[in-house]
């Protein structure tokens, strides 16, 4: 959807735009994918995030639409000009530092000045540019530049690296994986397949409750033979997957993940966090489990506790392309009215029964 509203924004003759006509346009050129791309909520954040990027300031005076999430009713391009000073600026940095694109996106430079100063500083020391002969673990390498541990592992330093055309192997880095907690069955089957299927579920309560049904039953579900189920945790499996590698006989290339969390915002955007960072691993939702959901929940559905739940419209678009149109519309509505179904929907009784006759099972 990006792609579109940048489309329109380049063939803009005037400087402000109207949000109504913008939307209804990307409406009319997506065609039946508006909605499976993630519809309002997506092109809401769309708008969002290039205000957040500079290329787009909204016309306050024109007030908020009634939609949710609020957007102005009016927007305005940005025109982009690097000042003489900041020009001067990048000029003094190694040449090891690409800095072109600070000159076509001035709004970056005064995000990442004190990186790049960071970054230029250890270039010219010598005695510290030796040590990129021997690897250093990502946060050692992130703390002895930048003085943050954290940083070069942030969705940020990430970002800093990308526009400056630096990857974390010019650094000579290496990344250690949190340990996940999971269960594995594979000598349940007693033969070796290929794929190995791993089921990924984000809460608890319900890693319990399938670790409890699978001691009774066989570890499937709709006709999926499973031979390791992990415990996402929440968020933190988007940094500890990795540590699939260090079990013995399995790696990212040789395993099909399915992934089972709460249907709201967050949910999903860990899904899509997870999915976008390892695509050698082949991660899908666990369509069936969310329909289940739709189907027992979709009309009673609660509120959502927490407002400000974050949700990347690229990652809610990746996680629509798998469901049926009629399921990714509901999947939509029900993030639009803020509403959520928490994965615990599902209990100890109804897998149970989906390990029998239900459709769910074997």
């Amino acid at each position: 959807m990006r792609s579109q509203i940048e489309t329109y924004l380049s063939e803009m003759s005037s400087k402000t735009m109207s949000t109504a006509d913008l939307q209804e346009w990307t409406r009319h050129t997506l065609g039946n994918e508006y909605v499976s791309s993630g519809g309002y909520i997506v092109f809401a954040q769309t708008l969002c995030q290039l205000c957040d990027e500079g290329l787009l300031s909204p016309v306050k005076a024109s007030g908020f639409n009634e939609r949710k999430p609020k957007l102005y009713n009016r927007y305005r391009k940005v025109s982009e000009v690097l000042d003489l000073e900041s020009q001067r600026k990048l000029n003094t940095f190694d040449p090891r530092i690409d800095t072109s694109k600070y000159y076509a996106h001035p709004t970056y430079y005064a995000q990442d000045l004190h990186a790049l100063v960071a970054l230029d500083q250890f270039y010219k020391d010598s005695s510290q540019v030796t040590t990129l002969t021997f690897p250093y673990a990502l946060n050692e390498r992130s703390f002895q530049i930048f003085r943050d541990e954290k940083f070069l592992a942030s969705p940020e330093g990430h970002a800093f690296l990308q526009r400056i055309n630096l990857n974390e192997d010019k650094l000579n880095t290496y990344r250690t994986p949190e340990p996940f907690f999971y269960v594995d069955y594979r000598q349940s089957w007693r033969r070796d397949t290929e794929p190995i299927s791993v089921l990924i579920i984000e809460n608890k309560d319900t890693f319990f409750t399938l670790k409890k049904c699978w001691m009774e039953n066989t570890p499937s579900l709709a006709g999926i033979p499973f031979q390791l189920l992990v415990y996402g945790e929440g968020r933190k499996i988007t940094g500890s997957f990795s540590f699939i590698d260090e079990i013995s006989g399995l790696s990212q290339q040789s395993v099909q993940c399915y992934y089972f969390g709460d249907l709201d915002r967050e949910g999903i955007d860990i899904y899509g966090t997870l999915a976008a960072s390892f695509p050698e691993a082949k991660i899908l939702p666990m369509i069936t489990l969310y329909e289940k959901l739709i189907e027992l929940y979709g009309g009673q559905a609660p509120a959502v506790r927490d407002k400000k739940q974050r949700l990347r419209a690229e990652y809610l678009t990746l996680f629509l392309r798998f469901f049926p149109r009629e399921v990714a519309e509901q999947i939509v509505e029900l993030l639009e009215n803020g509403k959520y179904i928490p994965q615990e929907g599902l209990s100890y009784a109804f897998f149970n029964k989906a390990e029998g006759n239900d459709g769910l099972g074997r």
